[in-house]
């Protein structure tokens, strides 16, 4: 019941206007990280993968990409949920 609610909530957030994107971002970065934490560090191509995938999903970039919807999203997010240090 509660996971329908936040896919709810996200949902609704996006089909509003002005969209909120700030779950979203926040929900990518989570995701990211998560990825990241389950490849290992001690091998070139773990470093690869880990490099490929800051680089793909790179949720900075996709703020303050110029055609992003969600470049108005304030920057704190980047700074406080997203660990991007």
């Amino acid at each position: 019941m509660a996971e329908r609610s936040f896919w709810d909530a996200l949902e609704d957030g996006l089909r509003a206007t002005p969209p909120q994107w700030e779950r979203l971002v926040v929900l990518l970065g989570e995701a990211r990280e998560a990825l990241a934490d389950i490849i290992p560090e001690a091998s070139q191509e773990g470093r690869r993968l880990r490099g490929s995938l800051a680089e793909k999903l790179d949720v900075v970039s996709l703020l303050f990409h110029p055609s992003s919807p969600a470049r108005d999203v304030p920057v704190m997010i980047c700074l406080e949920c997203l660990k991007c240090g």
